[in-house]
């Protein structure tokens, strides 16, 4: 018996994402994880995914 490793696909943002979250790193008082994790469930769609 075989086992496979799940693959792994690279994440692709559009420069309004990233300019968005950096601006968001940027603000005094703000917490890096925090606007990680707040991002985790708002990730845009990844192109090669709605092919």
């Amino acid at each position: 018996m075989e086992i496979q490793k799940p693959s792994r696909r690279r994440r692709y943002h559009s420069e309004e994402f990233k300019k968005a979250v950096i601006e968001a790193c940027c603000e005094p008082g703000v917490s890096v994880a925090g606007i990680a994790m707040s991002q985790r469930g708002q990730r845009e769609p990844s192109p090669a995914l709605d092919a």
